[in-house]
């Protein structure tokens, strides 16, 4: 931490704050200023990180034309309660919403490959694969689930009996017609995380993870620790 800092850049610092608390992101195109001032200035940047950071409960990711503010996995404060996470995704109870968690980590898995967190290693994935995955990942931990669910405290089991209650994926059009089949799930989870910057779905076909998504993943959940813990929740191998 620096000595002294001046009003100019206490003031950058803070307005970078509240575009980022309001927007989640701060685009270089948009914000031109406030952006050189991040990436130029080392005191602005300091203010961030010792001062807005810490009092956020979140950390700032870049990339070369954006800035993320995400919140610490553990933050209560920029996070969604699940609540709000139910009715985001329009789910009923938290059996969907473990579900849907179960869904996501599949996505991931299948975006880092083997090792996990080091390296993308697809550019998109079919909705209806994703389903195969998830429904292949759901059977492969099925005789350890009880183990899993004392290690985690995730309710596998609830989720897997909600997953096999919903139809299979057989016709597209039937089934974005219907709300109580797998396909339609994806979408719904998919559709959040869109909404969410964190990937893009194209013609509810075609999953594509975002250079935030990258971010996230590689600065929260890179150990090799956390990479074991999530591979052996899916059925992967370290």
């Amino acid at each position: 931490m620096y000595d002294s800092y001046t009003r100019e850049e206490v003031e950058a610092a803070f307005k970078i704050y509240l575009l980022l608390q309001k927007k989640g992101e701060l685009r270089r195109r948009d914000f031109i200023d406030l952006f050189e001032k991040y990436s130029s200035n080392p005191k602005v940047r300091d203010i961030f990180v010792s001062v807005f950071e810490p009092m956020a409960e979140a950390k700032m990711l870049e990339s070369e034309d954006v800035l993320y503010l995400v919140p610490e996995p553990d933050s209560d404060y920029l996070s969604y309660s699940n609540e709000q996470l139910r009715e985001l995704m329009r789910l009923d109870n938290n059996t969907e919403l473990y579900c849907a968690y179960f869904v996501i980590l599949c996505l991931l898995s299948e975006f880092f490959g083997a090792d996990f967190l080091d390296e993308v290693v697809r550019e998109y994935i079919l909705v209806k694969d994703l389903e195969r995955i998830v429904s292949a990942s759901f059977e492969s931990i099925e005789p350890r689930m009880d183990e899993l669910e004392v290690d985690s405290g995730f309710n596998f089991r609830a989720a897997y009996e909600h997953w096999k209650s919903m139809e299979e994926y057989r016709e597209l059009e039937r089934m974005k017609a219907s709300k109580t089949n797998r396909y339609s799930f994806i979408l719904r989870v998919c559709t959040f995380l869109q909404s969410q910057g964190l990937v893009n779905l194209i013609q509810e076909r075609e999953i594509y993870i975002t250079r935030k998504t990258e971010l996230i993943v590689r600065n929260f959940y890179a150990g090799k620790e956390t990479k074991e813990k999530l591979l052996k929740l899916i059925g992967g191998r370290p």
